[in-house]
Formats: structure tokens, C-alpha cells, sequence
């Protein structure tokens, strides 16, 4: 069995109780007789995964943590992380003098709905203060963190023993995989140890942030306003009664005229882009519509050198078909549940347009986005 500590561990001003780590214990690192929030030293464990070994025989448990070892670097090979809970931040310290080539991991779990290994989002961190890495584990700095989507509670359940799926490790685990991509990798990391991060929060002393680990992630919501970006032309308004005495100039999208708006809006700091985001418009009509045809168009756009629009995503298109209810009614809808922003960093741009596409009559008065973010980190101003 693996080296494992239990730990109250100070590392680049991050003070964490709990957690466990298998692997060479330095000074920072010593057992302190920490609870462990009821983990237990049996627990954590890890498998590499050998794509082109005979089917049966590919999983290999890494036991003997008192010396180093290498990634696997070949298309298809893997590392499974496994504890007794559903585990979703991970740091993995690797040898610095000895980094990783820049090819990205594909990050995996057990889907109970599929009964198969499916892709998950993911977002690295390094070891400053704990900040967004872009997926570049092992390469930046001695110790980087992995956390997964948080959403894939209700699809992810501990397993066993599933042939050349899920290692036999003896008892029921949560598995977080790191399969290494198409292509393979040109140079391997060297790890040292390995820890798990508890689903709690941790107080950042070198400036003074919160974040938040796991299951702690926090959902937001941030408002933009969809009344100052137009779409093409002159923009066609409307007055709208708020209050008995306050009227409000707000964009038409008028009946079969194709009319859209548009609004940009900048992922702020401390962002889980692992986590997908959901986006949901607030409105009012001239009257009941009984269907207006409300088209989302969604780009990202990077800041690749602090330069806009050095990359871009694909758009994602979504309709939704909308009843309204009536003249002056604030309403609500849901646009987009799972807006996957995982390979975006803080600052990159997304844009937010909506087009209306229907003849159903009435005009349609689009009033605020709001988009709902999960923050792993707050504390920055």
C-alpha cells in the first residue's frame, strides 16, 4: 500500500486541514493527526492504465511512492484517482525541473446514464495563489490542482472492478481520469506525491481569497443589462412602464422583422470554468404572444496576449420558442443550461445575441441577461 499522511499543510501561503497524500513527504508536508473530515488512509489510491496492454491486464496500481514516477505518455493511457467520496480537486506535485511537454489531459469519469468512461470539463490551477492554469498541469510549476465539473453528482457514483473501464481496487471508489490525448504526450511530468482536497474552503493568507474546494464550489448570478447593445441600424425602442411613475426605454424586436440585440460580457476572476453556465434572459411584451422564436447566439472570444480576438470559439446555437404573457408582464426564461466555458480564462470575452426569427405578432422587449457562473476563488478586487 501507498504512503499516505493525513495533514494540516502550509504551502505558498494556503493553509488546508485535512485532505490525504500519497508520495514523498517533505517538512511541509509532516503528519499532523488532522480528522480528515472521515476519510480514511485507505482510501486514496492510484492506477495508471495501459491502452495498449491486452484487454484485462491494463491497470497497474502505483504503490511504491518513496521514488518518482513518469506520466504515462502514450494516446489512450491513463491515471485514475480514486477516493471513498465524491473527490473533485486533486493536486498532483510533479519534479520542476523536469515539466511537461504542452499537450492538454482529457479529464474522464464513470457515467451510471451512459455505462461508459465519458469526457467531463475540467480546469487546472497552479500553486500561486491558486489561479486558473488553462489546463497546462505539470509544466508551469512544481504542483498544479485538477477540478472537475460540479454538476456530475447525480451521474456519478463510486464503482469497481468494470474490465478495462474501472480498476479493481477492492472497495467501491469515486474516480477523477486523466487520459492522455490523440497524439500522444512528447514529454512526460515526473510526479512526487499526490493529494486530494476535501469539498470545504481554504483562506488564501498572500491576498486574502477564499477558495472554495469541491462540492463548496459557489453558483452566482450576474446581471447585464439588454437595453444598451443594438445589433445592425438604428435601434428600434420602446417606453415601458416600470412603475406607476417610472418609464423605461427598452430595445423592440418586433414582429417579423428579425430584429437582435447583443451584449459581451468578461468572465470575472474566480470563475470555475470547469463548471458549465447558465444563462437566462428576463422580458416583456406589447401583448400575449403565442410564440416568439428567440434565437441564442453565443462566440467566445480569447484574450490570447491580452490581445481580443487573438482566438475564438464556435458559436453555439440555441431557439427557444417563447410564450409571453401579455402588455407589460417582467418574465423569465432559461436559455441555456450547459454553456461549457472550459477552455476560456479570466478576461476572455463571450458575446450574447439574440435574434427574434417568428411573424407571431406583438413586440418582444428584451430587458436583462443573467448568467449564472460557479466561483471557485473570491476575494480579488
Amino acid at each position: 500500500m501507498a504512503q499516505i499522511t493525513k495533514t494540516t499543510e502550509r504551502l505558498n501561503d494556503l493553509e488546508i486541514v485535512g485532505g490525504q497524500i500519497v508520495g514523498s513527504t517533505p517538512a511541509t508536508r509532516a503528519s499532523s493527526g488532522a480528522s480528515n473530515n472521515g476519510f480514511t488512509a485507505e482510501g486514496l489510491r492510484v492506477f495508471f492504465y495501459d491502452a495498449s496492454a491486452p484487454s484485462g491486464s491494463r491497470f497497474t496500481e502505483i504503490t511504491d511512492f518513496t521514488t518518482e514516477f513518469f506520466t504515462p505518455t502514450d494516446a489512450g493511457d491513463r491515471i485514475y484517482f480514486g477516493a471513498p467520496q465524491n473527490i473533485k480537486t486533486w493536486s498532483v506535485r510533479a519534479i520542476p525541473t523536469i515539466g511537461k511537454s504542452p499537450e492538454k489531459y482529457i479529464a474522464k469519469y464513470y457515467s451510471i446514464l451512459a455505462n461508459d468512461l465519458v469526457e467531463v470539463s475540467w480546469m487546472s490551477m497552479n500553486d500561486q495563489c491558486i489561479d486558473q492554469n488553462d489546463k497546462d498541469l505539470w509544466r508551469i510549476s512544481n504542483e498544479q490542482y485538477f477540478t472537475l465539473n460540479k454538476n456530475i453528482d447525480a451521474d456519478w457514483l463510486a464503482r469497481k472492478g468494470i474490465l478495462d473501464k474501472i480498476p479493481d481496487s477492492g472497495e467501491f471508489r469515486y474516480w477523477s481520469i486523466l487520459e492522455v490525448p490523440v497524439g500522444g504526450i512528447a514529454t512526460p511530468a515526473k510526479i512526487k506525491d499526490v493529494t486530494y482536497r476535501s469539498n470545504g474552503v481554504s483562506q488564501l493568507e498572500c491576498n486574502s481569497q477564499s477558495v472554495f474546494w469541491g462540492n463548496a464550489r459557489v453558483k452566482v448570478s450576474d446581471e447585464i443589462p439588454a437595453i444598451n447593445f443594438w445589433d445592425g441600424g438604428i435601434p428600434v425602442t420602446a417606453s415601458l412602464p416600470i412603475t406607476s411613475t417610472l418609464i423605461q426605454t427598452v430595445h423592440k424586436l418586433r414582429n417579423a422583422a428579425n430584429d437582435a440585440i447583443h451584449a459581451p460580457w468578461s468572465i470575472p476572476f474566480g470563475v470555475d470554468t470547469s463548471t458549465p453556465m447558465e444563462i437566462y434572459l428576463s422580458f416583456s411584451s406589447s401583448a400575449a404572444i403565442t410564440t416568439a422564436d428567440i434565437q441564442l447566439d453565443l462566440k467566445a472570444v480569447s484574450r490570447t496576449g491580452g490581445i481580443i480576438g487573438a482566438g475564438e470559439s464556435s458559436d453555439r446555437i440555441v431557439t427557444r420558442n417563447i410564450t409571453t404573457s401579455g402588455i407589460n408582464a417582467n418574465e423569465s426564461i432559461l436559455l441555456i443550461d450547459d454553456y461549457d466555458i472550459s477552455n476560456l480564462l479570466e478576461g476572455d470575452l463571450i458575446f450574447i445575441q439574440i435574434t427574434r426569427t417568428d411573424n407571431n405578432g406583438g413586440d418582444f422587449f428584451p430587458l436583462d441577461f443573467f448568467l449564472n457562473p460557479t466561483l471557485y476563488k473570491i476575494g480579488k478586487f
